[in-house]
């Protein structure tokens, strides 16, 4: 009878072990489903910010906005050059 109860109480502690590592491994996928889930949404703003940058930065709509705020270009006349020693 003791032998019956000793591996009653190994397998019982076994199947507790082997559902409780199941449990974790069931969150850390649900937890990797998010994180990657996640990463694509960040993946997706990062492009889109890419393309503002690139949209902004473009020298026709830079020229556009100096012209609507008054500014243009100087006269050549009016450029100067300075030599620097030790500079190219």
């Amino acid at each position: 009878m003791p032998f019956l109860i000793a591996c009653f109480l190994i397998i019982g502690s076994l199947v507790v072990g082997v559902v409780s590592v199941q449990a974790l491994v069931a969150q850390s996928s649900f937890r990797m489903q998010e994180l990657s889930r996640r990463n694509s949404e960040l993946t997706q703003a990062s492009g889109r910010l890419q393309l503002q940058i690139a949209e902004l930065s473009a020298p026709r709509r830079i020229a556009k906005e100096a012209r609507r705020l008054g500014y243009q270009l100087p006269d050549p006349g009016q450029l100067q050059t300075v030599a620097v020693k030790g500079r190219p």
